[in-house]
Parts: C-alpha cells; sequence; structure tokens
C-alpha cells in the first residue's frame, strides 16, 4: 500500500508541476479510451505516454526516497 501512495503522491506533484505533459497524458487516454468504456487491461500497451510517465515517476521517487535516506545515515 505504500508503494501505491507514494506513486499517487509523486504523480500529482509531477503532474501538476508539468501541466504540458497532463495535458498529454489526458490526450492520450481520450485517443485510446474514449469516454463510453472502462479502461482494460490491453489498453496499458497503447498507453505509451503513460508508461513513460508512470517510469518517470517511479524512478524519480525512488531517487529522492534513496537520497533521503542515505542523507539520514
Amino acid at each position: 500500500m505504500e508503494t501505491t501512495a507514494t506513486f499517487i503522491r509523486w504523480a500529482i506533484v509531477v503532474l501538476t508541476n508539468h501541466v504540458s505533459v497532463q495535458e498529454r497524458l489526458h490526450a492520450e487516454i481520450d485517443s485510446v479510451i474514449g469516454g463510453q468504456r472502462l479502461p482494460a487491461l490491453d489498453d496499458r500497451s497503447k498507453l505509451v505516454d503513460e508508461n513513460t510517465i508512470s517510469a518517470y515517476i517511479l524512478t524519480s521517487a525512488m531517487l529522492t526516497v534513496s537520497s533521503i535516506y542515505l542523507d539520514e545515515t
């Protein structure tokens, strides 16, 4: 659960600080999924920007948390 909460927190930080990325992600989700159905697991491979942004968020969060932990020791 902590990993999910951390990811969501970092996603909010990244997307609120980078509005163009937020807009691009929103456009991709609208084009792949649309507003008429729920997302499916098969959609994951079609969401290229979403996968890239998720990887960036996970990497950024891990580097930040690791550097804070190392500074405390």
